[in-house]
């Protein structure tokens, strides 16, 4: 099982991505990204088994919501869309991932493979392991 990302390692990512460029340009899907990772580090650290929902961020964030309208279903899509687009654009290599799969508002943290950090830190426990069970592997 892959460790989980830190709540500090999650907010110093999300305060990177508030600081970039692609959310700079957003001003009503970077309260939403925030909004949605303090509820999820929330309920990860309560583990209450409460969902986040769509009227919750509505009533939260939107000024005059109207349950009967897709606000939030649309700001979704859309940040769902930035997100992509901050890691193409200049997230790459960044050491976390932060998602919002579709089909609900809860992120998911997860560290990124193409990281520089995280391929020395795989590198690492391959060393750490091969030592404590006796068997060095070989890395190149």
């Amino acid at each position: 099982m892959e460790p989980a990302p830190t709540e500090q390692e999650v907010r110093r990512q999300l305060d990177r991505m508030l600081a970039s460029h692609v959310f700079a340009s957003a001003p009503r899907l970077s309260p939403l990204l925030q909004y949605i990772i303090d509820e999820t580090l929330t309920e990860r650290l309560t583990e209450d088994g409460t969902k986040l929902t769509e009227h919750q961020i509505g009533f939260a964030l939107f000024e005059n919501y109207d349950p009967n309208k897709s606000d939030v279903r649309a700001n979704g899509t859309a940040l769902r869309n930035r997100i992509r687009a901050y890691y193409r654009e200049c997230g790459a290599d960044d050491l976390l991932l932060i998602e919002v799969p579709p089909g609900g508002y809860r992120a998911v943290f997860s560290y990124n493979p193409q990281s520089p950090a995280d391929k020395l830190y795989r590198r690492g426990s391959l060393q750490v392991s091969g030592f404590v069970h006796g068997c060095l592997p070989r890395i190149g």
